[in-house]
């Protein structure tokens, strides 16, 4: 077996050592993003495949390189993948509310959209969690479709607050916005 010779460090310093490895650089520029996001449809495909096989060990496979290319895409960027992961994740925890009267007011929020919801409750580490969630599959009246058990933001939901990419990514990414794509997706969810 070939032993790693990376030190011990987090994935997602992992996941920069292996794109490091493999010539991927940390450019900024939209043909690098999108050739990232092809080899993530790939993996989906792969994911996809091991659901419709049962193979447990494939499909645990499919997820983990899964987040290796989407942590890879932000590398590729000029991301802080870290820093972007717990943006996204702690703006996910005010989708959750905190009482039973702001899970009710997360319901009207619904009402008004008319999407059927039911109020679960969790309790993690001694906090109450009220988590409003879709009853059935479900189209809103403003088009969004809601799948059965799907759990909606609060109505204290908070986008996340990325930090700004430096500059001079920012800059890279624009010289290179004119760059035609080299991939088509054509992924929906009737396909996955």
């Amino acid at each position: 077996m070939n032993q790693s010779v990376i030190p011990a460090m987090d994935v997602f310093q992992k996941i920069e050592v292996v794109n490091h490895i493999a010539g991927n650089t940390r450019r900024g520029n939209w043909a690098d993003a999108q050739k990232q996001a092809h080899m993530t449809v790939v993996e989906m495909r792969e994911l996809v495949e091991a659901l419709e096989k049962r193979d447990a060990t494939k499909l645990r496979d499919a997820y983990c390189d899964l987040i290796v290319f989407a942590v890879g895409g932000l590398f590729r960027i000029g991301s802080e993948a870290n820093m972007d992961m717990h943006a996204v994740t702690d703006s996910l925890l005010t989708r959750f509310d905190r009482t039973m009267e702001d899970a009710v007011k997360t319901q009207e929020k619904y009402n008004i959209l008319a999407v059927e919801t039911e109020v679960r409750t969790t309790v993690v580490n001694g906090t109450n969690y009220f988590v409003v969630v879709s009853a059935k599959d479900q189209i809103g009246n403003n088009g969004e479709h809601y799948t059965a058990g799907k759990f909606l933001k609060s109505y204290q939901y908070s986008n996340p607050t990325l930090q700004q990419l430096s500059g001079d990514v920012v800059e890279q990414l624009e010289a290179s916005s004119g760059v035609p794509s080299t991939h088509s997706y054509q992924i929906t969810a009737d396909k996955i």
